[in-house]
């Protein structure tokens, strides 16, 4: 009976530890379907990308055609957008996880790589000093400084194209500024490491 106790608190103990495996491991699909649940309730058309969350917000709705200052109408999609965004990556759920958000810029192919360099950074960092603003209300002052700590903002020019189901260059979509975020990995090896030794010391 004793043995048998043993073994059924060995059984649990390793479920216990199967299921923070797990838990770890499905992190960034459980991010993912958060950030589609909560754009969706809020009624904000952007798609997030199933494979690694990541959102395009098309250029033609922030900017004018060849500029990098956000359009009015940009503003007031970003006003409704970063809110909902921040709301599910720093809940108390995730915000552990996050280490890094990136705002990323991307162009089409017209004009020179360099030019559309610049264009491409310039608009990334247009959308990032809106909303790191002392003055930029729409989201909390500490999501705001959640944010400064771990947001970056770069430019891609267009080494990252989209193309059709002809392989044809879609123009429109190639111009995007896409919202990323990083995952702290090493936090999570660790805690597997820790899990697993666990598991051996049994």
């Amino acid at each position: 009976a004793a043995q048998q106790a043993t073994l059924e608190d060995q059984q649990a103990t390793l479920e216990d530890q199967q299921k923070q495996i797990e838990q770890l491991v499905g992190m960034r699909p459980r991010i993912i379907t958060s950030l589609r649940d909560a754009l969706r309730g809020a009624g904000i058309s952007a798609q997030v990308d199933p494979s690694n969350g990541s959102i395009a917000l098309e250029s033609d709705v922030l900017f004018e055609l060849g500029r990098y200052d956000l359009s009015e109408r940009g503003q007031r999609f970003i006003d409704r957008f970063l809110p909902v965004y921040l709301n599910v990556l720093f809940s108390d759920e995730y915000k552990d996880y996050v280490s890094e958000i990136i705002i990323e810029g991307h162009t089409d192919s017209l004009g020179s790589y360099l030019d559309n360099l610049a264009l491409s950074q310039q608009r990334a960092l247009a959308v990032a000093s809106y909303v790191l603003a002392d003055d930029y209300h729409a989201i909390t002052a500490a999501q705001k400084r959640m944010l400064r700590e771990v947001v970056t903002a770069n430019g891609r020019s267009y080494s990252d194209r989209v193309y059709d189901e002809n392989g044809n260059e879609d123009m429109d979509a190639s111009r995007r500024v896409v919202f990323k975020f990083r995952l702290t990995d090493e936090q999570m090896i660790q805690q597997l490491k820790a899990i697993l030794e666990e598991s051996g010391g049994e």
